[in-house]
């Protein structure tokens, strides 16, 4: 009777090691971070005191008219806007992503770090507990072409923002 019991045990075990995994590769593999999270643990913080709430800054041997490539994997995503310019139709449309490093994070308080950006407020993009976002302009609906959990790989080029800091530019298809 313990036999059977033992048998039937590792045999759940086993099943449900195979649904775990089934799961795992479903879902993208282990984890591993996105481009965006790449990109921005490359980033610097002139003040090392803030933990929190961070104003990082690009390295200094980026340069203005520079690209910068990301592949990254879309968390959430809405229409934005679709305007007609010289008879051609714009999709403009805000993609959601998720910071998931280590590096800019207070262990007191969670994620909060600003990336310049020039097509943001006041030149900051901010990085809320790991969310931000950025919008995307293209002559094709990205709304329409990408779901949420696919992976868009996108590229900006660097640019100053008030001619004082260097930032990255809009956001655009590959």
């Amino acid at each position: 009777m313990e036999k059977k019991i033992i048998t039937i045990m590792v045999a759940l075990i086993i099943v449900a090691t195979t649904v775990v995994a089934a799961i795992v590769i479903a879902a993208g593999g282990t984890g591993s971070a996105g481009g965006f999270t790449k990109l921005f643990d490359k980033l610097e913080n002139p003040d090392t005191s803030a933990t929190f709430n961070q104003y990082l800054y690009l390295p200094d041997d980026w340069e203005s008219g520079d690209k910068v490539k990301v592949s990254d994997r879309i968390v959430d995503m809405y229409l934005y806007s679709t305007d007609t310019i010289l008879g051609t139709t714009v999709y403009t449309v805000t993609l959601y992503f998720v910071y998931m490093g280590e590096k800019w994070t207070d262990e007191g308080a969670g994620t909060f770090f600003n990336v310049p950006s020039t097509p943001h407020h006041n030149g900051w993009m901010t990085v809320n507990h790991g969310l931000f976002w950025l919008r995307v302009s293209s002559a094709t609906n990205i709304a329409g072409d990408y779901s949420i959990g696919d992976v868009i790989e996108l590229q900006s080029t660097l640019e100053y923002y008030d001619q004082t800091r260097l930032a990255f530019g809009n956001w655009s298809l590959v």
